[in-house]
């Protein structure tokens, strides 16, 4: 970032509070104000929603943070396949990621430290049992007696 008094501030790895202390330090510093007051806004935030939802994809919001339902809103929201209590949050911060699972079926859910979607995290909605069972795997007993009975139904058809 290049301020005209200041010149160039390196603004990486820091967050917004960060970023405000150290653009008013630098104008005390350099006698340019006594006392400023500053404050920093992130325009064109981004979240990315994935998963078991609607339309999955990058979303650019403009408020500085907004809530998960929120960020699911704008991909539609969950589908049916979508596991409400199984929602991964993948959040980078300081070099490291960190993964979160938040369930949005329990009253606190929102009291949560991660119910605040930053910029460039990434929610991942996994799917739920059914949508497993019916992507082409071998999900139940049922499934594997229809297999075996038509595979001994056609042994005996071509048989006689």
């Amino acid at each position: 970032m290049v301020l005209p008094i200041l010149g160039e501030i390196n603004t990486a790895n820091l967050s917004v509070k960060d970023l405000e202390t150290k653009i008013k330090t630098e104008l005390e510093k350099g006698g340019h104000l006594v006392n400023p007051s500053v404050s920093v806004r992130i325009l064109n935030a981004k979240v990315t929603v994935l998963g078991e939802v609607k339309t999955p994809g990058t979303y650019s919001f403009l408020e500085q943070s907004i809530s998960i339902p929120q960020a699911l809103g704008y991909a539609g929201d969950l589908t049916i396949n979508g596991k409400r209590n199984d929602i991964l949050l993948i959040r980078e911060s300081e070099g490291k990621r960190t993964i979160t699972h938040v369930d949005l079926t329990t009253a606190n859910w929102m009291n949560n430290d991660q119910y605040q979607v930053r910029q460039n995290d990434i929610l991942v909605v996994n799917p739920n049992d059914a949508k497993v069972k019916t992507a082409g795997y071998i999900g139940n007993a049922s499934t594997i007696l229809t297999i075996a009975s038509l595979i001994l139904s056609s042994i005996i058809l071509i048989t006689r």
